[in-house]
């Protein structure tokens, strides 16, 4: 069962990684389309692109966010926590 646990939690923190990634990727992104917004140069097709980048990366941070969370859940009720008190993730 130790083992069980372990590759939950291991499972979670890669999740969890995964997660982060993808909410400093979309963070460097928005900080981009910001920067280009204000630029007097700045080209509409690049910006219309940037755009769409941005809304796909908070899409897939938000889906990471939800599988890092499911994957907390798994591992705490392993531990025997999670016996119908709804989710001790945060």
């Amino acid at each position: 069962m130790s083992t069980e646990i372990a590759l939950l939690e291991q499972a979670w923190l890669e999740a969890e990684t995964a997660a982060d990634a993808l909410k400093l990727e979309a963070a460097k992104a928005s900080a981009e389309l910001a920067r280009m917004r204000q630029s007097a140069g700045a080209n509409g097709a690049d910006l219309s692109a940037l755009v769409a980048m941005v809304e796909q990366l908070k899409g897939r941070q938000e889906e990471a966010e939800r599988a890092a969370s499911a994957a907390f859940d798994r591992y705490w009720a392993a531990q025997g926590n999670g016996k119908d008190s709804g989710s001790a993730y945060a």
